[in-house]
């Protein structure tokens, strides 16, 4: 018999430093990926999905920001995705993603809010295992374009925005939920190559003028925690 009440305090230890509210969040989301995994072992396996089956869906993600920019905290996103079955264990998936950080930003003391939002669209396989359990574990890896707006919240400053190629991996594990759906959980890496800076702090030089200072913003990635729920339409 799985030990449920320990899984869960064990998972609380984990998450480090900081504050308590980031760390409740993110240990959330943990102890529900390890409850889900717990059941998902023990349970036994349901029909496998055919060639030729779609399915749309709804993902959301606890976000880990892996860059030199501390002042962006962990976050939510959402996003959409559909799957095509190649096979009984290969899919095409298509997916977006949108994704929202803010950041302190100072003028003369005033903080005026710089934040940073980007889109992702995602095309990738999915491999899934043919495995005798509830939950079927897969690996997924693709790319996708990314679109990304700062905003630094300043009037004397402009709103930027640009786009490059993006690239994801990730693992995780599927579970079909009767013949119209299916739920799982996965852990991902979002690497989103880029060159830009965000902006920290301005103070007014007199004549309308302000001296900037910046942080750079190269190449951001995220590692995130997340589910995904889809509904089979044929």
């Amino acid at each position: 018999m799985l030990n449920f009440d320990l899984i869960i305090v064990s998972m609380k230890r984990i998450g480090g430093r900081g504050s308590a509210r980031r760390s409740g969040r993110a240990n959330g989301v943990l102890a529900a990926l390890a409850l889900f995994m717990a059941l998902a072992f023990s349970c036994p396996a349901l029909a496998e999905l055919s060639k030729g089956t779609m399915q749309v869906g709804l993902s959301t993600h606890y976000l880990w920001p892996q860059m030199d920019v501390s002042e962006f905290e962990p976050n939510y996103d959402w996003g959409l995705v559909f799957h095509y079955w190649l096979n009984r264990t290969t899919t095409i998936m298509v997916g977006f993603e949108q994704l929202e950080f803010d950041a302190p930003f100072e003028v003369d003391g005033e903080d005026e809010g710089l934040s940073f939002s980007t889109g992702v669209l995602e095309l990738g396989i999915r491999y899934q295992a043919r495995v005798d359990l509830w939950a079927k574990p897969y690996f997924e890896a693709g790319i996708g374009y990314h679109t990304w707006t700062i905003d630094p919240g300043a009037d004397f400053l402009d709103s930027r925005t640009g786009g490059r190629i993006a690239y994801f991996a990730g693992t995780g594990l599927a579970v079909q939920l009767g013949y119209s759906f299916a739920a799982g959980v996965n852990l991902r890496y979002l690497y989103m190559p880029m060159s830009d800076a965000i902006e920290r702090e301005a103070v007014s030089t007199g004549g309308g003028g302000y001296l900037v200072e910046e942080d750079p913003l190269e190449n951001p990635g995220f590692l995130s925690a997340g589910v995904e729920i889809v509904w089979r339409f044929k």
